[in-house]
């Protein structure tokens, strides 16, 4: 009887794992500038991904970012693809660097 309750606890322990493991939007955002901060661009891509996914969008600060991350990784059509997104906004502040 023993052994059924515990496997019972270790099982709904486990099922509830995956969704303790992820992360919000905002966190993602988060992790991301902090990892674009610190130099790690290929964890701050992952994580823009990520929010864009949960998301289906990022402010343009992040759009910057993720594009700058994918150049410095050499990622250039991914850098490509975010700095035209970045274009597209109207109130880009950084356009000068993104068509370049």
């Amino acid at each position: 009887m023993n052994h059924r309750y515990f496997i019972i606890i270790l099982l709904s322990f486990v099922y509830t794992l995956p969704g303790i493991a992820q992360y919000s939007y905002k966190q993602h955002i988060k992790y991301a500038d902090k990892s674009y901060e610190q130099g790690n661009y290929v964890e701050a891509m992952i994580h823009y991904d990520k929010a864009y996914q949960i998301g289906e969008y990022l402010d343009e600060e992040s759009i910057f970012r993720y594009g700058e991350s994918a150049l410095n990784t050499f990622s250039l059509g991914v850098a490509q693809t975010q700095f035209e997104n970045y274009l597209d906004i109207d109130s880009t502040v950084y356009s000068h660097l993104a068509s370049y």
